[in-house]
């Protein structure tokens, strides 16, 4: 599988405007639906498993949030990134705490049994200073695509992951 059929410049987002959780999956649903890469039911299906697993992430530099639905609801593997125009409230995966969020990566994986080593790829992408650094200033979706896709260590890997 191609990796830049997974990470695509034209599955980043930003400047979203929304106000909750719950707008942000809607977004996301629809527009993945436009693209073919989900199921109808995918809104709901993205804020039941996050509110079973919330995916927020705390940093040293950032916080970040990953959701994801049941493979059952993904047609074609992605990860489609957005910035949101201001942070919402989303729950932490280690305490259920609630934090705010700016960045969000939803990932889409077919093979749920690969989930921890996408994850683990992320997680390391996200700790990563000269990442951090770049994906922070850049300015629009051009900009983060590039930060993301210049920045993965290992995409073959990733690539693997996702099938």
């Amino acid at each position: 599988m191609d990796f830049k059929k997974i990470v695509r410049a034209d599955l980043v987002d930003v400047n979203v405007k929304v106000d909750n959780e719950a707008e942000l999956f809607n977004y996301v649903a629809k527009k993945l639906l436009e693209k073919k890469l989900v199921k109808p039911g995918y809104a709901a299906a993205l804020q039941k498993r996050e509110k079973e697993f919330p995916t927020g992430l705390k940093t040293k530099n950032f916080n970040i949030a990953i959701p994801h639905a049941e493979p059952e609801n993904v047609t074609a593997p992605f990860i489609y990134i957005i910035r949101l125009s201001k942070s919402i409230i989303v729950r932490q995966m280690a305490d259920k705490e609630k934090i705010q969020v700016k960045d969000v990566f939803i990932l889409g994986i077919k093979d749920g049994q690969k989930q921890v080593d996408v994850l683990s790829a992320l997680m390391n992408l996200f700790v990563n200073d000269q990442f951090i650094e770049k994906f922070l200033v850049a300015k629009n979706a051009q900009e983060i695509y590039a930060c993301v896709v210049n920045n993965l260590k290992d995409g073959e890997l990733l690539n693997n992951q996702f099938k």
